[in-house]
């Protein structure tokens, strides 16, 4: 849509999708445990994609590709089934007392098998960070600036995760926004402030120093745009 400007200038009305966030508090309840948890397994997947990343480069001197990685992580998701039924096997036959059985699976969870505790999405998500994060590294370096590559994080310091299309659902009420979500299957309330606009795209949860929750919904919004015409 063309128009003419206040000095007589021909400008042109551009429809275009932009990202827009909005975030709320979520009400404090005991199931934000839950949310809390999923948040630091995580973080402690960040340390392993880290790790695993570190180690494939010092083997073959290139980054892992993200996609390896998930793989990888679906693999072990896999591998910690199986290695947990040869422990169920072992036991059954006497050939391990239930007291080795116990340290043994606590050593398999913390090893991999926390992978299976997190949303697949979240996981995804994790690998994509990481990739994006030494995309920056690679950038930085290339523009000889300052750089740190990823590097670990404490699983308690971790912010946040994020679920694209599966692993959430918004609760609406007809037309009525409500401000009722369901995550993971648990259902949560938060403090809605405003209106959520547009097509939410991603749900993000955070947390903050204190401790507190948040909600961020990442939202593809119906934006115009005047621009001049030459």
């Amino acid at each position: 849509q063309r128009k003419t400007g206040t000095l007589g200038a021909e400008v042109q009305c551009i429809r275009k999708n932009v990202i827009k966030t909005f975030k709320f508090k979520l009400y404090n309840s005991k199931r934000n445990k839950d949310l809390d948890e999923a948040i630091n397994l995580t973080g402690r997947a960040w340390n392993y994609s880290i790790a695993r990343s570190k180690r494939y480069f010092s083997l073959f001197g290139k980054t892992l590709n993200h996609m390896k990685l998930q793989k990888h992580m679906t693999y072990r998701k896999e591998l910690f089934h199986v290695n947990l039924e040869k422990l169920y096997l072992k036991v059954d036959s006497g050939e391990i007392g239930f007291k080795e059985f116990d340290s043994k699976v606590n050593k398999l969870y913390w090893d991999y098998g926390f992978l299976e505790d997190i949303p697949s999405q979240a996981l995804q998500q994790v690998t994509e960070r990481m990739k994006a994060s030494y995309k920056l590294f690679f950038e930085k370096k290339k523009k000889k600036q300052k750089a740190s590559p990823p590097g670990f994080q404490s699983s308690r310091k971790y912010p946040s995760f994020t679920l694209k299309q599966a692993g959430w659902k918004y609760e609406e009420s007809g037309f009525l926004e409500t401000n009722k979500i369901k995550i993971n299957g648990r259902g949560y309330r938060f403090h809605k402030s405003r209106c959520i606009e547009g097509r939410i795209k991603t749900i993000t949860i955070k947390r903050d120093t204190r401790g507190q929750m948040f909600l961020c919904f990442a939202c593809e919004v119906d934006q115009r745009v005047m621009t001049g015409i030459n």
